[in-house]
């Protein structure tokens, strides 16, 4: 059986923001994006090439650079997709409320995306997918970082189990 063979698959230009690590590179799903983040059976991404940058300043590892990296899910607290066309090809629900996000390693001010029944209290709850469509997002680190990151991003898919807490802005 030949396991190379079928459709290719579609890489994304990204950045990924661990507790610890910027990683930049191409994730490389299996089948759809946010169905590969979101499955409960796979708890890893391929990302390729990869550039790491550590965020915490006590970090003795300086950026450094590999041809592929596993990263798990779970550290990730959220993805930047680099590409225009990919972001716009994310589905965002109507109704929009701002909403600040505490997660150990960073701040996040951003528009979230709920259905039209849905409150602010109840939405990780309600929201069934571990990686969320967020806009509009300002970035505000915990701690001094040893790495530069964007301070505003049109668009993150946030890892809701990295959230500490909540609140509307």
């Amino acid at each position: 059986m030949d396991l190379t063979s079928g459709p290719p698959r579609r890489l994304y230009k990204a950045e990924v923001y661990t507790t610890q690590f910027l990683l930049t590179g191409e994730i490389e799903p299996r089948g759809l994006l946010l169905d590969d983040l979101n499955s409960a059976d796979r708890g890893y991404i391929f990302i390729h090439p990869a550039s790491i940058s550590p965020l915490t300043p006590d970090c003795v590892l300086g950026p450094f650079s590999r041809e592929e990296i596993i990263v798990d899910k779970r550290d990730t607290i959220a993805i930047y997709l680099a590409d225009e066309a990919a972001r716009a090809e994310i589905g965002l629900l109507r109704k929009e409320e701002r909403v600040i996000v505490y997660t150990a390693t960073f701040i996040l001010r951003a528009t979230f995306h709920l259905g039209e029944e849905m409150r602010i209290r109840d939405m990780f709850d309600a929201i069934m997918s571990t990686f969320v469509p967020i806009s509009q997002v300002s970035l505000f680190p915990l701690h001094p970082l040893k790495s530069q990151i964007p301070q505003h991003r049109e668009l993150l898919l946030l890892n809701k189990s990295q959230v500490i807490f909540y609140h509307p802005e």
